[in-house]
């Protein structure tokens, strides 16, 4: 690469030497990494025979990149309420709540 860039300066003698060795580096051996991914929910549920039910969730959520320090974390929590008032009225409150956290690498 450096034979047909625009870098004008010379090669230094370390490269010089790793050149006529056929010694290199594999750059991204030194960069990549194993990923991975972690998912985990959990649900409660429950109500009353024909009357107000309720549900409570929760959730992790993890993923790790192949490039160092591009990490993403995300907490979600749920509710929901719903009760009948009467035979044709259901009222109910829903929310869901997330905290998404995302890790990038600084550059100096």
């Amino acid at each position: 690469m450096r034979d047909i860039s625009p870098w004008t300066s010379p090669y230094m003698a370390d490269e010089l030497k790793s050149i006529t060795t056929g010694r290199s580096t594999d750059w991204q051996d030194l960069m990549y990494k194993n990923s991975s991914i972690t998912d985990h929910n959990i649900s409660v549920y429950g109500g009353t025979q024909g009357g107000s039910t309720f549900s409570l969730g929760g959730g992790y959520y993890n993923e790790t990149t192949v490039l160092p320090g591009q990490d993403f974390t995300r907490y979600s929590l749920r509710a929901t309420i719903d009760t009948r008032i009467g035979k044709r009225i259901k009222i109910g409150l829903n929310t869901l709540n997330t905290l998404g956290l995302t890790k990038v690498l600084k550059m100096r």
